[in-house]
Formats: C-alpha cells, structure tokens, sequence
C-alpha cells in the first residue's frame, strides 16, 4: 500500500512541477479591463391615493342630580 501511495505522490509532484508557471506560446501578458456605465437614476414622487374624513362629534352637558 506504501508503494501506491508514493507512487502516487510522485506522479503529482512531477504534474505540478511541470507547469512551471510559465504562459503558454501565443500567450502574452494581456490586460483584461471591463468598463461600466451607468445611467443615472431619476426619483419620481410616490403618487398615493388617501381620502381624508373628518368625524364631527357634538356632545350636550347633562346636569349631575
């Protein structure tokens, strides 16, 4: 089981080492840039539908006995 394991580590220690952190033929340093525009955002008045009521209330003084 040693030997499957070591074996394994061998093989991806020589698949990472291979890489080298090199870029690939063709492949030269690019710069990605991504530019956004954006329109401005106008605010417009809530339109809201309220009636008003006003409740008149007419009370007479009764006399205590």
């Amino acid at each position: 089981m040693k030997k499957v394991f070591f074996a394994f580590v061998a093989v991806a220690t020589l698949a990472l080492v291979s890489c080298n952190n090199k870029p690939a033929e063709g492949e030269g340093t690019s710069v990605d840039t991504t530019s956004v525009v954006t329109e401005p955002v106008v605010e417009t008045p809530a339109v809201t539908d309220s009636v008003t009521t006003t409740t008149t209330v007419t009370t007479d003084t009764v006399a205590a006995k």
